[in-house]
């Protein structure tokens, strides 16, 4: 998918970056690599999604310094702080 998203497009990628949050947020850790997948729904989404920007920068600072640590394995788990869940509970 590129572009602009309509009809069944946009459905699809509505469901999908809410399917994302959703798992985080009954999660207490989870791997870096499904955080970033995370983070990358709700980036395509600021076009579409007004304010998003605000939503991700938490997890996204978390992440990335959780990789830090791990030394840039994306297979290593971090923590999801009740700060993320409630910035994924929109």
């Amino acid at each position: 998918m590129t572009g602009l998203l309509f009809g069944d497009d946009l459905f699809q990628a509505t469901r999908q970056i809410e399917e994302a949050g959703r798992l985080k947020i009954t999660k207490k850790k989870e791997k870096i690599r499904v955080v970033a997948r995370v983070v990358g729904f709700l980036v395509a989404a600021i076009p579409a999604v007004e304010m998003r920007k605000l939503h991700y920068r938490r997890m996204e600072r978390a992440k990335i310094k959780t990789l830090e640590k791990a030394c840039g394995d994306f297979n290593g788990w971090m923590d999801i702080t009740d700060e993320i869940r409630t910035d994924l509970n929109w």
